[in-house]
């Protein structure tokens, strides 16, 4: 009976990790498409004041920044649960091979959609947030 909570606890947060992996890369994958669309649109790639931020279809340009948002939600959330398990006695589910596996991608993934963020290369965000 026990081994099953304690399995059950390690795929539960195997699989909140998975749902907070994703929401900083279908964020970034969002950002990209819509520049490319606008790209393709304009018939030059958008930059900062050329052309004013909204550009085709608006449902996508509304989800970059919420997407952003929801990123920081996802970090803040990814760090509350690791606290819960580590302040709770339930160290052992972030020493659980699956679960050190997707806090490590976790941690990678918001390393790189943070830079990409912050270096802004091709000046796409500077655009979206001009």
């Amino acid at each position: 009976m026990m081994e099953e909570v304690e399995s059950s606890l390690v795929r539960f947060t195997s699989i909140l990790f998975d749902a907070l992996i994703a929401v900083p890369l279908l964020t970034l994958a969002n950002l990209y498409l819509y520049v490319f669309r606008a790209r393709v649109i304009l018939g030059h790639w958008p930059s900062p004041g050329n052309p004013p931020y909204l550009v085709g279809f608006g449902f996508q340009a509304v989800l970059v920044p919420m997407g952003f948002v929801a990123s920081v939600v996802s970090l803040v959330g990814a760090t509350a649960a690791i606290l819960w398990l580590a302040l709770s006695g339930r160290r052992w589910v972030l020493v659980s091979r699956p679960v050190v596996r997707r806090v490590l991608v976790f941690m990678v993934v918001w390393v790189v959609f943070f830079l990409l963020f912050r270096l802004d290369p091709g000046q796409f965000v500077a655009w979206i947030w001009d």
